[in-house]
């Protein structure tokens, strides 16, 4: 058996769905499982998860097609896809490939408008539906329950890591793909410099290589110890880094979801965009905080930055 499992979206969202990898490899002991994925992750891939899929090919999120010619000379008996806010692509890319069954969820038109996203329900061959107010880990867990006719309450948000018993460090993540998930620099100095007169701790710094000028600004700026790695470490490290810290300060991006599955007290600076769906995490979720702006649109971007500091130092007074 050929399995094809296509998964594009960004290191967040693998995170959160790669728990679920190991029942499938279960269900399906002897099949041939490729992972089609967003090379961004394949160092996780590559130390975490390889026991569980056969192949994986990475390649730069919206470069699919460039794989088009290559794959659909395969012949696959399932393609599932398991995102829940689909792309008109990806959907178009996975009509033209073989497979006796394809599989996603029937999700939302959040990607892909309405009208378009009638006419690519027609490119599966069967459609999940899960509960939209639910978290986006929930609804993985659902959808792999019905995908594989088995309960799965005892999957887990987890990710293994390398403990570090001696460390002792709170780790901060500026950066976030978009500019209006970004904390101010000027309120992060604030936070570092808090951190250190209160708790007497050294702050890490840790990003991608477009992070390092907002790092460089806070170290040179800031009077408590701070250390830059941004650009420094591999996806695997950073979850290494991660698991080890006291606490974890990061907006809504990969490093929350990284900090929830190694069980880190996290604190997120949040905008309230997709409120419920990614964060905040469910209650039974307890060292995780989230703060959010004074007002915002439930579903829309707030404006991040009337965040006070403030309410991020009672946050961290909270879990640390």
């Amino acid at each position: 058996m050929k399995i094809l499992i296509v998964k594009l979206d960004k290191i967040g969202d693998y995170i959160l769905f790669r728990n679920f990898l190991e029942p499938l490899r279960n269900e399906y002991k002897n099949a041939e499982i490729t992972l089609l994925g967003n090379k961004a992750y394949k160092n996780i891939v590559d130390t975490k998860d390889k026991k569980c899929i056969s192949k994986f090919i990475g390649i730069k999120q919206g470069n699919e097609n460039s794989l088009l010619e290559e794959l659909s000379k395969e012949n696959y008996d399932i393609i599932i896809h398991p995102t829940y806010s689909r792309t008109l692509n990806v959907d178009m890319f996975i009509n033209k490939l073989n497979a006796k069954e394809k599989i996603t969820f029937k999700g939302d038109d959040a990607n892909q408008g309405k009208k378009n996203k009638k006419i690519s329900d027609k490119f599966y061959t069967k459609l999940i539906e899960v509960n939209n107010s639910k978290h986006e880990f929930d609804k993985y867990n659902s959808f792999f329950e019905q995908l594989l006719n088995e309960r799965l309450s005892n999957i887990k948000l987890s990710i293994e890591y390398k403990k570090n018993k001696s460390a002792n460090y709170i780790l901060i993540m500026p950066g976030a793909s978009s500019i209006l998930r970004r904390y101010s620099p000027k309120k992060l100095i604030k936070l570092t410099n808090f951190i250190g007169n209160k708790y007497n701790l050294p702050v890490l710094l840790c990003g991608a290589v477009e992070d390092k000028k907002t790092c460089s600004e806070i170290m040179n700026k800031s009077y408590t110890h701070t250390i830059d790695y941004s650009g420094k470490i591999n996806m695997n490290q950073l979850i290494n880094y991660i698991g080890n810290a006291k606490l974890v300060i990061v907006g809504d991006t990969c490093g929350v979801h990284i900090a929830v599955a190694t069980k880190t007290p996290v604190v997120c600076i949040g905008t309230g965009i997709f409120y419920g769906r990614f964060v905040p995490y469910p209650e039974r979720y307890n060292n995780f905080k989230l703060c959010l702006p004074p007002f915002y649109f439930k579903n829309f971007h707030g404006l991040i930055n009337l965040i006070k500091t403030k309410k991020i130092k009672e946050a961290i007074g909270e879990l640390i």
